[in-house]
């Protein structure tokens, strides 16, 4: 009786689920082994309490490496509470890209 039911599972392809969880797996692996680098562009009201904050949750695959904006004050007080070293106004944001400091903004 149980190899009808496991037939009439509506599963097209038994062991699937398997292959999943291993490219699921190997998938994790490499993004554990490189973090993507992240720069902020901007830094309103909703960097600084949602996007900023957020990537305390995503240190697994992700990483804050840059804070992009034309307010000084914003600048030196975000990267201090961040720990940010590369900061820079809209004016440079070509040479940030141009780095190789940053995988995406």
């Amino acid at each position: 009786m149980a190899a009808a039911n496991d037939a009439g599972s509506g599963s097209a392809a038994p062991g699937r689920g398997r292959a999943r969880g291993a490219a699921r797996r190997a998938t994790d692996s490499i993004a554990a082994a490189r973090k993507i680098r992240y720069a902020v562009v901007g830094l309103g009201h909703l960097a600084q309490v949602a996007i900023l904050p957020a990537f305390a949750l995503a240190r697994r695959n992700s990483t804050l490496a840059a804070l992009v904006s034309d307010d000084r004050v914003k600048l030196r007080k975000l990267s201090r509470r961040y720990g940010i070293r590369h900061v820079c106004g809209y004016d440079d944001i070509e040479k940030l890209f141009e780095s190789g400091e940053v995988d995406a903004a």
